[in-house]
């Protein structure tokens, strides 16, 4: 029927794997999803993001009154705006299969260099503030406090937790990068 044999890899088997590989891979694509919508509550509004959305308009006047307002009221509502944050650490872990938020805390709090990344920095300091919440699942404070163990015999052993959370695929550099272009184009 075939010119050429079929290699014995490929079969029935093989759409089978790569439907659960997709699947699999969706998932984990979902749970950042819901990670960057929370990290969205707990990111501080970039003013000069605003000032280039508005280029090439015609009247920028009622504009720039806008901003200068939301400028003032940002500044005096910063403590109210940290503690309002919040993130939904449960519906995050009901859909984590992967566990890759449970990695990614890990090995934020375990890596001295991810801690550098705006994104990273941002996220490392509101979970380890709210760490000792009561809201936050055991699960979360785990992963955090294995990260630092960690942290503690070498700043950069943040690989430690691929061993700990086995069935993410993602690094946490690529977590923080698709949070990065979320924030850049749905920001």
């Amino acid at each position: 029927m075939y010119p050429y044999p079929i290699p014995h890899y490929i079969g029935p088997k093989m759409g089978v794997r790569l439907l659960i590989l997709a699947a699999l891979g969706l998932g984990s694509l979902y749970v950042i999803h819901l990670l960057a919508q929370d990290y969205q509550k707990i990111r501080k509004p970039i003013q000069a993001a605003k000032a280039l959305l508005n280029i090439g308009k015609r009247d920028l006047s009622a504009q720039l009154l806008e901003m200068e307002k939301e400028n003032v009221s940002t500044t005096e509502s910063t403590t109210t705006e940290s503690q309002e944050a919040t993130i939904d650490w449960a519906k995050i872990i009901k859909y984590d299969t992967l566990s890759c938020a449970l990695s990614l805390i890990c090995q934020l709090s375990a890596s001295d260099d991810l801690k550098k990344d705006t994104e990273g920095e941002t996220l490392y300091t509101f979970v380890s503030s709210n760490i000792n919440n009561t809201d936050v699942p055991s699960k979360i404070s785990k992963a955090f406090h294995l990260g630092e163990e960690y942290n503690k015999n070498h700043p950069y052993d943040f690989k430690k937790c691929y061993t700990e959370y086995p069935l993410c695929p993602y690094s946490a550099k690529t977590m923080l990068s698709i949070l990065q272009y979320y924030t850049y184009y749905f920001g």
